[in-house]
C-alpha cells in the first residue's frame, strides 16, 4: 500500500479550499494586486520620508547661507548702557525703599534720612506723600468702577422702553472734538539726592544695604550683571543635573512597579484558572 504524503501550501496567505485542488487565475490575480499595492506604499513612505529630510537639509543650508552675524552685536553698545541703566535705577529704588522702611518706624517726616515725609499706607507700605496720594486715588477709582459695573447691572436686570427720538438723535449727534493740545516739552529730570542711615540705626538681620551700592561705576555694574547671569546659569545647569540624576532612580522604580503588576496579573490568572476547572 503507497503511503500518501500531504504537501503543506507554503504562501503567507491561506490558499482557500477551491483553489487547492486547481490554480485559480482569478486569486493568483488578486495576491499579485495585493503585493504590488503593499510594495507600492512601502516606496511611496520611503520616498516622502527622504523628500522631507531633504527639506529640512536645504532649509539649513540656507539658514547658513544667509546668516547675518552682525544683527546680534550692531545694538550691544547700545543694549550695554540699557542694562546698566536700568540696573542702577533698581538699586536706587531699592535703596529709597529700605530707607523708607526705616523712616516709617523712627522718622516719619524722613528728616534724618534725607528724604521727604513718609506715610504707611492701608497695605502696610511705607510710601512717600506723592506715592501715597496716588496709590489712595486709584484705590478710589477702583471702588468708583467696582460701584458702576454693579449700577450697570442693576439698571440691565430692569430695562426701562427707549424712546425712539431721543435714540435717532444720539444716533446723529457729532462727536465733541478734543481741543488739541501742544506737544509735551521734556521735562529736566533731577537727580535723586543720596539718602543716607543716621548712626544707630541698623537694617534688619539678613538684608542687603541697598545704599552702599548707590554710586557704583559702569564697570562696577556690569560686572554686577555678568555675575548674576554667571550664577543662574549655575543654577539651571545643577537643576539639569539633578534632573538626570533622579531619571535613572524613577525608570528603576517604575521597572520594579511594572514587575510587581505583571506578578499580580500572572497569579490571578493562575487563581482564575483554577477556579475554571474547578468547576468542570
Amino acid at each position: 500500500m503507497e503511503e500518501v504524503v500531504a504537501i503543506k501550501w507554503q504562501s503567507a496567505t491561506p490558499m482557500p479550499s477551491h483553489a487547492r485542488r486547481t490554480k485559480d487565475p482569478q486569486w493568483e490575480r488578486k495576491q499579485q494586486q495585493r503585493e504590488y499595492r503593499v510594495a507600492a506604499r512601502r516606496e511611496k513612505r520611503l520616498r516622502k520620508a527622504d523628500e522631507k529630510k531633504q527639506r529640512k537639509l536645504n532649509a539649513t543650508i540656507l539658514r547658513r547661507m544667509t546668516r547675518n552675524p552682525e544683527k546680534y552685536s550692531k545694538n550691544a553698545s547700545r543694549n550695554r548702557i540699557r542694562a546698566c541703566e536700568a540696573e542702577r535705577r533698581k538699586i536706587r529704588e531699592a535703596a529709597m525703599q529700605q530707607v523708607r522702611d526705616l523712616a516709617a518706624k523712627h522718622d516719619p517726616t524722613g528728616e534724618m534720612f534725607n528724604i521727604g515725609p513718609v506715610i504707611v499706607t492701608e497695605d502696610g507700605k511705607a510710601r512717600s506723600e506723592d506715592a501715597a496720594k496716588r496709590w489712595l486715588a486709584k484705590q478710589a477709582k477702583k471702588i468708583r468702577a467696582q460701584a458702576g459695573e454693579q449700577q450697570q447691572t442693576e439698571e440691565n436686570s430692569n430695562p426701562t422702553p427707549a424712546i425712539e427720538g431721543d435714540v435717532e438723535k444720539a444716533a446723529k449727534k457729532e462727536p465733541i472734538a478734543k481741543p488739541q493740545s501742544e506737544p509735551k516739552q521734556p521735562k529736566d529730570v533731577l537727580e535723586r539726592p543720596k539718602p543716607h542711615i543716621p548712626d544707630g540705626i541698623k537694617l534688619p538681620s539678613g538684608e542687603e544695604n541697598w545704599l552702599t551700592l548707590w554710586d557704583l561705576t559702569d564697570a562696577e555694574i556690569e560686572g554686577r550683571l555678568a555675575r548674576a547671569k554667571r550664577k543662574a546659569a549655575a543654577q539651571r545647569k545643577a537643576l539639569r543635573h539633578a534632573q538626570q540624576a533622579g531619571k535613572v532612580e524613577r525608570r528603576i522604580a517604575r521597572d520594579e512597579k511594572r514587575k510587581i503588576y505583571r506578578q499580580l496579573k500572572e497569579t490571578w490568572k493562575s487563581i482564575k484558572g483554577k477556579s475554571l476547572h474547578s468547576d468542570y
